[in-house]
């Protein structure tokens, strides 16, 4: 599979509370290594590798997203509140490598982020703002070593 079903991320400090109306956080994944093989069959355009290069053979991340208890999930939650680059700009060497655009045409990221920021990451801006919605993601993702916990429980 390309995309891994999304992990909800329950009790850790850097999710707690992030999302004022929702009951948790859930932090979505991708597996860059394959992704192309698996999604062009379902995707018209295909998929491309961002101008950044091939990603590591490694999850990465999809978006974080907050969630209701019964697995809806508010969106576009402030039109006004727009995605700014330059709010996170030393966030992006980091995101090009952890929250990888796999769409086509090819790119820096900087379109995905500004959908994940606009559908999802609005949603928590009355804890978080821009810059720290991004940031809680990376250090999640950080936090959360998907490959080893998989190797763990015997999965490879």
């Amino acid at each position: 599979m390309g995309r891994l079903d999304s992990v909800t991320v329950r009790g850790l400090r850097a999710a707690r509370g992030m999302f004022a109306r929702s009951a948790a956080a859930r932090l979505s994944w991708v597996w860059g290594g394959k992704f192309g093989q698996v999604h062009t069959v379902t995707q018209k355009n295909g998929c491309c590798y961002p101008t950044t290069g091939k990603p590591a053979a490694n999850f990465g991340i999809h978006g974080l997203w907050p969630n209701f208890n019964n697995g809806s999930y508010p969106s576009d939650c402030d039109p006004n509140n727009h995605y700014n680059e330059a709010e996170i700009s030393d966030l992006i060497s980091c995101m090009q490598k952890e929250w990888p655009s796999l769409s086509c045409p090819s790119c820096n990221g900087s379109t995905f982020w500004a959908h994940e920021w606009n559908k999802h990451g609005t949603c928590s801006e009355s804890v978080l703002d821009q810059h720290a919605y991004f940031e809680s993601a990376l250090n999640l993702k950080a936090d959360i070593v998907l490959l080893q916990i998989l190797e763990n429980a015997g999965i490879s």
